[in-house]
This record gives C-alpha cells, sequence and structure tokens, in this order.
C-alpha cells in the first residue's frame, strides 16, 4: 500500500542518524546532493571527468560551459576567441589548452584578472593549463605553460 506497518517502523526506526549520517563504499546520487553546513573528506576529494569541448575549428570563438565540469579541455586547430558560461556558485575552475601540431594559436580570453599574464605558448603540441577562481562574479586566472 505504500504505509509503513508497525513491523517496519521496528526494523527501520533508529537504524540511521539523521544528524551525523555515516556511509562506507560508494555513495550515488541521481541529484545534487547539498551540504548546508560544509563538505569535510578525510582523504581526497577528486573529479573524476575531464569534460573534452573538442578543437577549435574556426576564429569565430569558443564557448566554454563551465556547467559541464570544473575541468575541461580544448584543443587549439585554430587561433580562437572565448567566451565563459559561469558556473552556478564560486568555484575553482581548470581548462587544459593543446596547441595542434603546427603550433602558435592564439587565444582571446573573455574579461579575466590575470597574475602573470594570458598568453599561450606557441610550440607545436605543447600544453598549458589556465587556472581560474571565479567568485560568482569575476574570473581570477593564472595561466601554466609550455608543458610537454
Amino acid at each position: 500500500t505504500g504505509q509503513l506497518t508497525g513491523t517496519d517502523w521496528s526494523t527501520f526506526n533508529n537504524k540511521a542518524s539523521t544528524t551525523s549520517p555515516t556511509f562506507s563504499g560508494v555513495v550515488t546520487s541521481q541529484g545534487s546532493i547539498v551540504a548546508q553546513q560544509g563538505v569535510q573528506f578525510n582523504t581526497t576529494a577528486y573529479f573524476d571527468a575531464e569534460y573534452s569541448n573538442g578543437s577549435t575549428t574556426t576564429a569565430g570563438g569558443t564557448a566554454i560551459n563551465w556547467n559541464n565540469g570544473n575541468k575541461q579541455f580544448l584543443g587549439m586547430a585554430s587561433t580562437t576567441a572565448v567566451t565563459f558560461t559561469a558556473p552556478p556558485a564560486p568555484c575553482n575552475l581548470v581548462l587544459r589548452l593543446l596547441q595542434n601540431g603546427a603550433g602558435s594559436k592564439v587565444i582571446t580570453w573573455p574579461t579575466t584578472l590575470w597574475s602573470g599574464g594570458s598568453i599561450l605558448s606557441t610550440g607545436a603540441n605543447k600544453t598549458d593549463v589556465a587556472s581560474f577562481y571565479y567568485n560568482g562574479t569575476n574570473y581570477y586566472g593564472m595561466l601554466s605553460t609550455d608543458f610537454v
């Protein structure tokens, strides 16, 4: 009938703490998990995927939608202007960029407050990593270049 019986109540009552539940193994959710007072990890927290935006094909522009993930990839097959779709809240973001075999591709960034510069390496097959802190309004960026 969809209702708990007295036997069900006895079976399930006080089996899980509502104030501090403990889980073991993998916890999976079909929707968002919202923590009202923070989340503590006793080991390592990580994202298990890097979203691929594929490779640029025109200088017309490339949209990076941060709602697809905090870690993303963009192949530099042509010079391009990049736009960002803001994530829903303040967070850290990483964009890995890979020059193609010819190299020398240039990127025009959206409004970003940079520390140390925003010019990509130009060597063939070089990887650069742009790291951003988004505070809900501004992007603060740092660019690490010339990874082989």
